[in-house]
C-alpha cells in the first residue's frame, strides 16, 4: 500500500485548523517548557538568593510566562507545582536511565544521561517501618538442637495426659 504523501499533508492541516476551531480542544501555554529550561536560574534565585516564589512568578509573569486558557500571569502555587513536576520528571528520568543501565540486555544502547541533577526538595522517604515495641524479636539462640516430631508428640500427650484417665 502507497500513501500519497501530499493529500497526507493537506488532511493533516485541515484537521489541525479544524482541531484549532474547537472551543474544548486543550490549549497549551509552553509555561512547562520554560520552566524546564529556567529550572536551574529558579532554583538559584529560590535556594542561593532566597527570593520568594511570589516573586520569581512575578518576574516570569513580566518575561510573558502565561497559565491556563485565559492566558493569566504565572501565579506562585502555579510555579512552585511545574517546579515541582519538572523535578519529579527528572527524578523519574534518571531512575529510569540508572536501572536501564543496569541491565544487561540493554548495556551500550542508551545515550547518557543528562549532566543536571535536581536538587532534592525534601530528604527521601525510607521504607515505613514499625515501632520497636511492634517489631518481631528473632527467637533467642539455643544450643539444643530442635524437638523431633516423636519428642513433640510424646510432650503434647503428656500434657493432655489427665484428660485420657478413666474415672
Amino acid at each position: 500500500m502507497s500513501l500519497d504523501l501530499s493529500a497526507l499533508r493537506r488532511a493533516a492541516k485541515r484537521l489541525q485548523a479544524a482541531h484549532d476551531a474547537r472551543s474544548d480542544a486543550r490549549r497549551t501555554t509552553g509555561a512547562t517548557a520554560l520552566i524546564r529550561a529556567a529550572l536551574p536560574e529558579i532554583r538559584r534565585l529560590r535556594d542561593a538568593e532566597g527570593l520568594p516564589w511570589a516573586v520569581i512568578a512575578a518576574a516570569l509573569a513580566e518575561q510573558g510566562v502565561r497559565q491556563g486558557r485565559d492566558g493569566q500571569p504565572i501565579t506562585a502555587d502555579r510555579l512552585i507545582a511545574l517546579v515541582r513536576h519538572v523535578e519529579g520528571q527528572q527524578v523519574r528520568a534518571a531512575t529510569r536511565q540508572a536501572e536501564r543501565a543496569g541491565r544487561p540486555d540493554l548495556t551500550g544502547t542508551l545515550a547518557p544521561a543528562p549532566a543536571t541533577q535536581p536538587e532534592p526538595q525534601a530528604p527521601p522517604r525510607g521504607k515505613p517501618r514499625l515501632a520497636p515495641e511492634l517489631q518481631s524479636r528473632p527467637p533467642a539462640a539455643s544450643d539444643e538442637a530442635p524437638l523431633s516430631e516423636a519428642e513433640i508428640r510424646r510432650l503434647q500427650a503428656e500434657k493432655h495426659r489427665h484428660l485420657f484417665k478413666k474415672d
